[in-house]
Order: C-alpha cells, then structure tokens, then sequence
C-alpha cells in the first residue's frame, strides 16, 4: 500500500483517483436498538430534546463518500456503526456500479483510504485485487472538506419548521435523501478542471465521453459474492 505522506496524487481523468471518506453522524441515532435500513432516526442530543432515548452512548450511522479526484463528484450511504468486511464489500460494489440519477461510477485505478484495515481484509481485499485498484493510505493532497458537506446534509433535514423534530425517518429514507441532495451538489458546484470551470456533473460528463470509466465485471461480481457467503451486494 502506498502512503500519502509520501506520495502526492493529481488526477486528471475521472475515476483515476478517488478517496474514501468516513464521517460518523453528528445529527442522527437511531430511536431503538435495531440496526437495518428500517430502523427510525431522531435528532441527536446536540440537536434538540429527545423522548425516549435509551443508554449514555446512542447508536449513530456512519457516512461512506467515495469522491472522485478529478471531478469532485461524490457518491455516499449511510450504515450503522460497526461496519462488518461484508459491509464494506457491499459498499463497494454499489459505490462502483452505475444506477439511475447517479453521477458516480466506475473502478478506480487507485483508491486512498483513512480506515485501510476494513477495505484491505476480505473480502474487499480480494475485490479490489480482483479489479487492480490500488490502494493508498491516508488522505491525498487537496479538498479535505467533506466533514462539513456531510454536516450540511444533516443539518437539511431539520430545515422546515416539522423536520425530524417531531417527524422520525428511517435510514433508507436518509439514504434516498441523500442521493437527491448529491446529485444537486454534482448539477451546482463548480469546479476547476483541465477544460475549464465547470459544474461537477459537466466535467464527469465531458471527461467520461472521451475515456469512459472502467465497468465492474457483473461475473467477477457474482463470483466473489458467492465466495464471500452467498451475499447479494449493491443492495
């Protein structure tokens, strides 16, 4: 694994480079003990008052962003903390796939991680083997301000005068809310690149027309899915 500290990064294609950001909710836990996409959330004590929240230590989800550093351009879910092997092989195969309404896709040839131990254990070790990703440790030179991004989006979902105050949602919804609001950042925010200044969205676009990004093989998909536990990942 190559080291950051050692090494500077430029990307000048989309998906030639991306990183891998963790972020631990400062907004949400879960109202209960359950931990599924169904599982309701609430605003975190620091948010406002809550009724019936259970223990000293709450439940929080935790937010995976892979970001492209050509483009800018970012795709993100939540879990729940304690994020297992077969969680982060799962969270790959969705970050990589191409799905409707959704910018980011493809294979990155080199990915920087902040928490390497989950992504270099089995089985996404042998995924990212499996597709020649190389990975890098630590964070690469450049926009480190996804902590506050992912505070923004929290933050959205106590905007109107209801929100999550007296309104609970449950993860899969956070998660749906979530893609609409990345997907308005990648149509809004502009960004620097080799051809100008241009919406995240444009610049993807205009890079991958030329060079498409590398598509993760559905059999090779299949097949370490049934080597990792008969899982069905992209979920």
């Amino acid at each position: 694994m190559q080291d950051a500290n050692r090494r500077g990064l430029h990307a000048e294609q989309p998906m030639e480079a991306a990183r891998l950001d963790v972020f631990t909710s400062e907004y949400l836990v879960a109202a209960g003990d359950d931990q599924g996409d169904d599982t309701p959330l609430m605003p975190s004590p620091a948010v406002g008052p809550l009724v019936g929240l259970r223990g000293p230590d709450p439940i929080r989800p935790v937010r995976y962003t892979l970001l492209d550093l050509c483009t800018g351009a970012a795709r993100s879910r939540y879990f729940w903390y304690g994020m297992s092997d077969i969680d982060a092989f799962d969270f790959l195969c969705w970050a990589f796939t191409p799905a409707d309404g959704v910018l980011l896709h493809g294979v990155p040839d080199v990915l920087w991680v902040d928490h390497g131990p989950l992504f270099e254990a089995p089985p996404a070790r042998d995924l990212l083997f499996s597709l020649g990703v190389k990975l890098a440790r630590g964070g690469p030179p450049g926009d480190r301000g996804w902590p506050a991004r992912a505070r923004r989006f929290e933050q959205t979902l106590f905007a109107d005068s209801v929100g999550l105050r007296s309104e609970r949602i449950t993860l899969g919804e956070v998660n749906a809310r979530l893609q609409a609001y990345e997907e308005l950042l990648d149509n809004e925010t502009r960004t620097l690149t080799a051809r100008g200044v241009l919406s995240r969205a444009e610049a993807w676009r205009a890079f991958t027309s030329r060079r498409p990004v590398r598509r993760l093989p559905a059999e090779l998909l299949r097949t370490l899915a049934r080597e990792v536990g008969g899982v069905e990942p992209c979920s």
